[in-house]
């Protein structure tokens, strides 16, 4: 109690493997530039409750910086082998403040419609100490 909570709602990545930093390069800086300008091209409507209430969401967005990874055969961005990288994602998310104590349940349901249509859900269960 206290500390506010951020929840990710959907994000954009880009890493240092190849076909997964558009046409940037693969420095720290151009990784995050990456992946803002990523987001930029998706259209998302957010549905989200906390215990049961409707919670309005802003269009507030917070990024990393450049981290390591380890990318595993079989994952999204093709490899052969696993292989160790940089990425760095961009994203809105819920930033809750104010939670009593006790649990509290968050759903939620991301569509987005461009570039590519999917829907993302969401339920946690969250126990305040």
């Amino acid at each position: 109690m206290g500390r506010p909570l951020y929840i990710i709602q959907t994000s954009a990545e880009c890493s240092t493997f190849k076909g997964d930093h558009l046409t940037f390069g693969t420095s720290d800086s151009q990784l995050v530039k990456c992946a803002k300008a990523e987001l930029q091209e998706v259209n998302a409507t957010f549905n989200t409750t906390v215990d049961g209430r409707a919670v309005n969401v802003m269009k507030l967005a917070t990024g990393t910086t450049a981290y390591p990874v380890t990318n595993v055969t079989g994952n999204f961005v093709t490899v052969s082998k696993p292989t160790n990288g940089r990425s760095a994602a961009y994203g809105p998310g819920l930033l809750l403040s104010g939670l009593t104590k006790g649990t509290h349940v968050v759903k939620g349901t991301t569509k987005i419609t461009q570039p590519v249509a999917t829907t993302w859900t969401y339920d946690w269960t969250i126990e305040v100490q």
